[in-house]
């Protein structure tokens, strides 16, 4: 799984990666998996309108209950929101 930028109307595979490496949907059950984002380039700034979206790959015949949580950076002021 992917976690990617779109702008207005672009198609989720189309979206621009923000993590360091995807994840590995077949990791152990009930363990948190941490990823990084990437550098703070003006690609992976949100602007207005921007969203984010969870690109799965593969086959998924055997993933249930995924929860994931994205913590945001305001640059503006400074502090995660």
């Amino acid at each position: 799984m992917d976690v990617v930028k779109l702008t207005s109307g672009q198609a989720v595979a189309s979206g621009v990666s923000i993590l360091t490496a995807e994840f590995d949907m077949k990791s152990t059950a009930n363990t948190p998996v941490q990823k990084e984002g990437k550098d703070l380039s003006a690609n992976r700034q949100l602007k207005n309108g921007d969203r984010l979206a969870l690109d799965f790959t593969g086959t998924l015949t055997d993933l249930a209950g995924v929860q994931v949580t994205l913590y945001l950076k305001n640059l503006a002021r400074g502090h995660y929101k």
